[in-house]
């Protein structure tokens, strides 16, 4: 084998084990049945995944990954590759979408969170000015994001997000989970802002944000979003907001399950963009 074989054991959670290659992109052997542009759903073999450690090499052939701490080899001769499916629907009035945001943002507040965020999110269904002292930046951030994507001034949206990078804790911090929300909106329904609007720049920008200035799981996330790919989860929320299908209960508390907040900051990622 050669060196781009081998990737190495980032992560190890409840939920399956993160896999980081030389290139810095990284993997998930997931043991849940979403799916997602990184991740591999293993349909047995995950209760051997328990005996890993972060730091321990991995092999990866064409049609297995190997563990060579507990002797143990996966196949994936079998595994399909997923992406997204193509949006359909008929986009909503803004008033549905509102509404739609608006309840989704509610049940994100009945979940434990960040407190921080937690005012975040709450001054953004107020529309209020106050927010911790410490948290000031990111909710000028946030105002500024939702004020200039309107506008669509990309110039001063690039440089109003990329000051939420790294804000929080975890493999991906709420910053970065926020970004990717905002990405997969753009991406996947940006022509719903304007017919001609252009996510380009944003996207190579956040991207290059992203490889600078935060973790790998985030910034291989983010890249995936920027081409309007992420879990299934965020990806069918996003749709349920503009189109009313599927269920929007359904789809934001499956979405909430993606992560610990992942999904709450996803959610008012999109919400930034999108109203």
């Amino acid at each position: 084998m050669t060196r781009n074989n081998q990737a190495t054991l980032a992560g190890v959670t409840s939920r399956g084990v993160f896999l980081r290659f030389p290139s810095g992109w990284i993997i998930f052997l997931s043991t849940e049945r979403y799916r997602g542009p990184l991740s591999v759903n293993l349909i047995d073999g995950g209760d051997v995944l328990g005996g890993l450690n972060p730091g321990q090499p991995v092999w990866i052939a064409p049609r297995e990954i190997s563990f060579p701490s507990l002797t143990i080899n996966l196949s994936i001769d079998q595994t399909c590759v997923w992406q997204a499916p193509e949006r359909s629907g008929k986009v909503s009035p803004i008033e549905a979408v509102r509404s739609s945001l608006e309840y989704s943002l509610k049940l994100v507040l009945e979940n434990e969170l960040d407190p921080d965020f937690r005012e975040l999110v709450l001054a953004f269904l107020n529309d209020e000015v106050s927010a911790p002292v410490r948290f000031e930046q990111a909710r000028q951030a946030i105002k500024q994001i939702s004020k200039f994507s309107k506008q669509l001034d990309l110039a001063a949206l690039e440089a109003a997000a990329g000051t939420l990078f790294g804000l929080g804790s975890g493999l991906t911090p709420w910053g970065d989970d926020l970004l990717l929300g905002l990405l997969l909106a753009l991406n996947r329904w940006g022509d719903r802002i304007s017919a001609d609007f252009n996510p380009m720049p944003i996207n190579q920008a956040l991207v290059r944000y992203a490889w600078a200035r935060t973790t790998n799981l985030s910034a291989s996330l983010i890249e995936c979003a920027a081409i309007g790919q992420a879990d299934e989860r965020l990806v069918a929320v996003l749709d349920s907001i503009l189109t009313g299908e599927p269920d929007i209960r359904i789809s934001t508390l499956a979405a909430l399950g993606w992560g610990s907040s992942s999904g709450a900051a996803s959610l008012l990622g999109m919400a930034l963009v999108l109203i």
